[in-house]
């Protein structure tokens, strides 16, 4: 098999180049800046009118322009699998020819990750006593200890 030697696109070629690179990233960056004031230095350009994405996706996403590359930030596995689908046309509008797409649900949540609840008794107040009686009955040791543990989770 031979390699492709056709010729390549103009953008991928001044890419290739850094100081050409640093220059066309700026200016992506100060059209998406002029196009939506609300994108800062960051390069955010989830609200870029080219971007758009369906409401209910774009509440869970965020993307990043880097210079040769965007990045599609996802809350949880669903949005990613339907950002998959929208990627190539994301990338096409953004002028750049890779993407990625990952899943990081600590941006959407704040970041902290909540601890979990303690839960509640399983046990009603009414069958402490008959959870007792059946552990004072029983000669097998580690039952009769487990039936008293039950007992104890009950609501008080």
């Amino acid at each position: 098999m031979s390699n492709a030697t056709g010729p390549q696109s103009l953008s991928r070629l001044l890419a290739d180049v850094p100081a050409i690179r640093r220059l066309i990233c700026d200016a992506r960056s100060k059209a998406a800046t002029q196009a939506n004031p609300q994108i800062g230095e960051s390069a955010e350009l989830a609200s870029t009118p080219a971007l758009d994405l369906p409401p209910a996706v774009a509440a869970h996403t965020q993307i990043q322009l880097l210079p040769d590359r965007l990045i599609l930030l996802a809350s949880n596995n669903s949005v990613a699998q339907l950002l998959r689908f929208h990627a190539p046309r994301l990338a096409k509008a953004a002028g750049v020819a890779d993407f990625q797409v990952r899943v990081q649900p600590e941006l959407f949540v704040g970041g902290v990750k909540k601890a979990p609840s303690k839960p509640k008794s399983v046990v009603p107040q009414g069958a402490v006593e008959p959870l007792q009686q059946a552990a004072n009955a029983i000669d097998h040791e580690p039952l009769s200890d487990a039936l008293r543990r039950l007992a104890n989770l009950a609501e008080k």
